[in-house]
Order: C-alpha cells, then sequence, then structure tokens
C-alpha cells in the first residue's frame, strides 16, 4: 500500500487506521424515495466538482527531483531493457544465438537484439513500466518507510575539577598494574588433570653406584 486516498472526500492519509469510517462496520441505507431524481446537469456538476478536489490534492504533492533521487539508486531504462536482452540471449558457439523467449536461432547476437525489440515488445514495456514506476516510487517524499534511527545524545561534559593543578594531574593519570613474570603475560595457568598417571616412580636408592661406575 503507497497512498490510502478517499476519493469523494479528497482526502490523503498516511495508513489506513487514520481513516474516519463515518458509516460505520454496519450501515444499512435508507430507502431512497422513488420520485427522487439526478439529472445529467447535477452528475455532471459532481464530477467536475470531485474532479476539483482530487486534482487539488494531487497537485499539492510535492516529488524529489532527477538529483536528489541520485542517493536513492533510481533505475536506468536503457540499462534495464539491455539486461533482460541480455539474459534472453543464449550464446550457442559458432556465432550462432538463441532466443529463449521463443527458441528461434539467429547468426549474430544483434539479430537476437533486433527480434526481440520487434517480436517480444511486451517484455521490454513491461520492464520499462517497472523502472518508471521504481522511480516515481522513490520520488514519493511520503512513500512508506521504516523509522529512521534515533541520533545518540551526545554524553555530558565532566565536570572542571577545582583541585589544584598536581591533584588533577594525579588523578587523569590511570593507575599501573604490575606486569607480573613472563608466564602471566603468556597466559600460562597450572592446569591439573583429572587423571593420575599410571606409572610409578622408581625408586634408585638401593642401587650402588659405585659397581655401575668402577
Amino acid at each position: 500500500l503507497v497512498h490510502s486516498v478517499d476519493l469523494y472526500n479528497a482526502a490523503f492519509y498516511a495508513t489506513e487506521e487514520e481513516r474516519p469510517n463515518r458509516c460505520g462496520i454496519f450501515h444499512v441505507r435508507d430507502n431512497v424515495n422513488a420520485d427522487l431524481k439526478v439529472t445529467e446537469n447535477e452528475l455532471a456538476d459532481y464530477k467536475e466538482e470531485i474532479g476539483r478536489k482530487v486534482k487539488a490534492m494531487a497537485d499539492s504533492w510535492k516529488v524529489l527531483s532527477d538529483d536528489e533521487i541520485q542517493e536513492l539508486g533510481p533505475k536506468n531504462e536503457t540499462e534495464a531493457v539491455e539486461i533482460l536482452i541480455q539474459s534472453h540471449t543464449e550464446d550457442l558457439g559458432n556465432n550462432k544465438h538463441l532466443c529463449s523467449l521463443c527458441g528461434k536461432k539467429f547468426k549474430g547476437e544483434e539479430f537476437v537484439k533486433k527480434h526481440i525489440a520487434n517480436k517480444h515488445e511486451e517484455k521490454l514495456e513491461a520492464v520499462k513500466k517497472e523502472v518508471l514506476f521504481y522511480n516515481n516510487y522513490i520520488k514519493d517524499p511520503k512513500r512508506p518507510a521504516l523509522p529512521e534511527k534515533p541520533k545518540p545524545k551526545a554524553p555530558p561534559p565532566k565536570p572542571v575539577s577545582k583541585a589544584p593543578v598536581k591533584e588533577r594531574i594525579k588523578e587523569n593519570i590511570p593507575v599501573s598494574k604490575p606486569r607480573g613474570s613472563i608466564k602471566d603475560r603468556l597466559g600460562f595457568k597450572n592446569v591439573t588433570s583429572a587423571y593420575k598417571d599410571p606409572r610409578t616412580i622408581v625408586d634408585y636408592s638401593d642401587v650402588e653406584f659405585s659397581d655401575i661406575f668402577s
């Protein structure tokens, strides 16, 4: 939904929820007097009056200029048509090309382009309408859009200390932490294993070393 317009009242609403439902959910019209007739002049005046209201409402809408929508990324009609033609042109080799829209083969790529432009004009018109619709959509400043993210508030200014200069210097000097050992700086930690070593300690107290090194 792009626009919510009450045609008979010539009123614009940002959302359908804002439209007043004057008749309520259920409305039953009273019996119309059979003798009541509307002349052709009255009907013509009524149509003309509604036309003036709708035109005044439409003229009040402002659209963005071509320069202003450059940041929004408008589409180019020529590029869109070229992309469509390239997507339906297949190279079969040996200078043969195929139109994937109808399966006809041609001896050159330029003949496929002429063929699509002449025989599949409705495809090109659909792309042109899509480009026109998209560009008109982004030109409309009242188009539906996500709410803008609020800008972060600036932090309050730091109160100025009235202490002497030496004390203020000491307050601003960061507290240095002890560097510690090389193991602490490298992140070394004593990790204890949950499993015991199955090997037993060998005791060599009963060995006579004089017998070994004699």
